[in-house]
């Protein structure tokens, strides 16, 4: 992938996420760097650049006071089953003109209990009806102004709350907002802690040039061969997008969708029509009953390994992959919803274009299969139980074609074998690539 951005130098700022269930929730701004006041922490990043990163401004007369503590914009009371939001500003100075990057990220993505670590508030996606967020989902989420507009979860992993492509001596201040709705949680206070850092750009690699997103991706922008780094807006990963043998933009990236908390994923960003639920991972035993128990049912989970061009994956099923489309009752045809992006969908099991005999009839060999960075597929193994069959040796991703009432279609290559509509039972884990038309 080429790297977009070169770094002349890096402050973080670390703040101290705190919301009580019942009583105060407070974040505490200023925990890791003073105690009170409007604090400002200013690095010398070259002797030509500096930075200055202020924490949000506890004289501020729009928030409100603590009993017995200073003004803070980070107060809220919260009961059961309840919503309620606080917000963080941060301001970042910098004379350098070509901008700079602001990235947030948690030591852990959940609140945990401080008095008993066995109770958590996940970090999840919260949903919103007629504008506003109910209360009882039992998650939290943030967005910033500007940029990240939608409900995002935190991650432990860097994301981006704002880039600018210019100097800002006098500062810019960008406001995350948080949210959390409480569900049945047992009372108490629930925390985590947050770490906000700036990056400045060089002139080569301005913060304009940070983010091409799958979603809005016009594949005949890229030439036959030609790859790219692209980011999916739903959850800020990035992918290695090619244009590959037959006119078509196929990810060169297992999707990695889902994780510790459920998904809710909508026609904005996703290839759906009606919202869907994409479930936490499911870390028990994996559903093998060969019925709808099984097969109409959202299963996910990530994998771990080593070995050449195998790499940890995330696995579905089928019903998961195509976004409760496909079904126990899909007994032909292809699905035309999916958990890819707004643009994308899985291949198909059939001939012709968008399917994955259309590649194969190129990339006929697991040694072109997999070579990298094109088309870059993976070994995966799948799951069917507990463990991940074959992971280091076969690669299996579905394809979004239904062979009747318990099969679909899928790829399949290990060995010297190389086929592109093979059929599984719908509750196989598999991996997942999605191909996006011109």
């Amino acid at each position: 992938m080429r790297n977009l951005r070169r770094k002349f130098g890096i402050f973080g700022i670390v703040l101290a996420a705190f919301f009580a269930v019942a009583g105060f929730a407070h974040f505490d701004e200023t925990k890791a760097i003073s105690v009170s006041g409007n604090v400002k922490v200013q690095a010398e990043i070259t002797p030509s650049v500096s930075m200055q990163i202020q924490s949000p401004n506890d004289n501020d007369p729009t928030c409100v006071a603590e009993s017995g503590a200073k003004p803070s914009c980070a107060s809220l009371a919260m009961e059961p089953d309840t919503y309620n939001s606080s917000y963080s500003d941060i301001t970042v100075y910098t004379n350098n003109y070509s901008g700079y990057s602001l990235t947030v990220e948690a030591a852990d993505p959940n609140l945990t209990n401080v008095s008993d670590s066995t109770l958590t508030i996940p970090t999840g996606i919260l949903a919103e009806s007629g504008g506003s967020v109910p209360g009882g989902q039992n998650k939290w989420s943030f967005k910033s102004d500007g940029y990240i507009e939608k409900w995002t979860a935190m991650s432990s992993s860097p994301i981006t709350v704002v880039a600018y492509n210019s100097p800002v001596p006098e500062g810019n201040t960008t406001r995350v907002t948080y949210g959390i709705s409480s569900g049945t949680n047992p009372v108490g206070v629930y925390s985590t802690t947050l770490t906000y850092t700036a990056t400045v750009y060089d002139g080569a690699n301005p913060a304009t040039e940070e983010v091409a997103y799958m979603q809005g991706f016009v594949c005949g922008s890229l030439g036959q061969g030609e790859t790219t780094t692209l980011m999916d807006r739903r959850d800020r990963k990035t992918y290695a997008v090619s244009r590959l043998a037959d006119g078509l933009c196929w990810m060169g990236e297992d999707l990695q969708l889902g994780g510790d908390y459920d998904m809710q994923l909508t026609s904005d960003l996703s290839d759906v029509t009606t919202s869907f639920t994409l479930k936490a991972e499911d870390t028990s035993e994996w559903c093998t009953t060969n019925s709808a128990e099984c097969t109409d049912q959202s299963l996910m989970r990530k994998t771990g390994g080593t070995g050449t061009n195998y790499a940890p994956t995330y696995l579905y099923n089928w019903y998961a992959v195509t976004a409760g489309g496909g079904t126990y009752n899909t007994t032909s045809g292809m699905v035309e919803s999916s958990i890819c992006p707004k643009g994308w969908k899985p291949p198909h099991g059939g001939t012709g274009i968008g399917s994955f005999a259309s590649i194969t009839a190129t990339y006929n060999t697991v040694a072109a299969l997999t070579t990298q960075p094109l088309p870059g597929f993976n070994f995966t193994g799948f799951r069917t139980g507990a463990t991940v069959n074959y992971p280091s040796t076969g690669g299996y991703y579905w394809a979004r074609s239904a062979v009747d009432a318990l099969n679909a279609n899928y790829l399949v290559f290990h060995s010297n074998v190389v086929n592109p509509q093979n059929t599984a039972q719908k509750y196989y884990g598999f991996a997942l690539r999605c191909v996006s038309t011109l």
